[in-house]
């Protein structure tokens, strides 16, 4: 009985609710994210000059996927209800910070 059961509830259609929040980035793996990168190009402006550029152009992509994100009014509506008021917040500051760890390392340099 217990297979007749079970072969019929895995034969049954059954409807999956698909929210935003599982194909955003949470608040915290943004900043794990930028805080990981961030850490590379001010490894990497420690050695090259050119670093904080590179960093410049991965903050300004991280802040136009979320840029992305912010113009469209329904998607916004979705993300505010499920992620809170402060996630495009959060996501333009962690965006920057890859820039400005970059220019953390070139300050470094210059002191060393």
């Amino acid at each position: 009985m217990k297979k007749i059961v079970g072969l019929l509830l895995v034969s049954l259609p059954s409807v999956g609710y698909a929210e935003i929040s599982d194909k955003v980035p949470s608040i915290s793996n943004m900043w794990l994210l930028s805080i990981a990168l961030g850490m590379l190009v001010l490894i990497a402006s420690l050695r090259f000059n050119l670093a904080p550029l590179f960093a410049a152009f991965i903050s300004a992509c991280l802040a136009y996927g979320f840029y992305d994100m912010y113009a469209d009014p329904t998607f916004r509506e979705a993300v505010y209800f499920e992620q809170g008021n402060s996630y495009f917040y959060h996501g333009y500051i962690s965006a920057s910070m890859v820039f400005a760890l970059a220019l953390l390392g070139l300050l470094l340099k210059k002191l060393k």
